[in-house]
């Protein structure tokens, strides 16, 4: 099985809408830890209302943006039920807002499965080095990936995932997302394999 990397701007609207949160003070809930570690495995939880503003009209079927993860149209949503596809669930309905007025359009924020899916150490750099046994990562500061690939690939069965390996700003997808993508013809959602993605922190653009 193939894996990819999401390589979206969050923040690009040069083709389609990115999304904010449309009130600065929104609602938060807890963060995950390790079990092990004690380290947080994910950021604060994003509760209701779910509102965001789009920077234009024109909507991709994915909506990246200032919050973790990824908003989705109705259409997506919908045939992704009809799917043999894991890893997104708890769709919560999303307003979303174009100079403070709000559109038509049906959009829904999932929750992302958080997976604990080692990865090849050797192919990432640390500022600082202390990992876990449970979720890898511990309280390590990463400065650098060179391609990411997994330990146990047989043991991962989730199509859509983080890993608490690198944490909530990397979405990795399976080939059987991407090719419900393609065959459906879903808009914005740029995919890089994954053992060919690299990042860093001094210039920290996906590609």
């Amino acid at each position: 099985m193939r894996y990819y990397i999401v390589s979206n701007s969050l923040f690009k609207n040069s083709q389609f809408a990115y999304g904010e949160h449309k009130e600065v003070n929104y609602n938060t809930g807890n963060a995950k830890y390790c079990i092990e570690c004690g380290n947080p495995i994910t950021m604060l939880e994003w509760l209701p209302p779910y509102e965001i503003t789009v920077s234009k009209k024109k909507l991709g079927d994915f909506i990246f943006g200032s919050y973790v993860g990824f908003v989705v149209s109705g259409m997506l949503r919908n045939k992704l039920e009809e799917a043999n596809l894991k890893g997104l669930t708890n769709f919560k309905k999303v307003d979303l807002y174009y100079r403070d007025k709000r559109l038509a359009e049906e959009y829904y924020y999932p929750e992302i499965t958080v997976l604990t899916a080692f990865i090849d150490i050797d192919r990432i750099k640390f500022e600082e080095e202390n990992l876990c046994s449970v979720c890898q990562k511990g309280n390590s500061i990463l400065s650098e990936i060179n391609g990411i690939t997994f330990i146990n690939l047989a043991e991962i069965n989730i199509d859509v995932f983080f890993t608490t390996a690198i944490g909530q700003s990397t979405i990795i997808v399976s080939q059987g997302f991407k090719d419900f993508i393609e065959k459906n013809a879903f808009t914005n959602l740029n995919l890089i394999e994954a053992s060919n993605y690299k990042w860093n922190s001094f210039n920290p653009m996906k590609y």
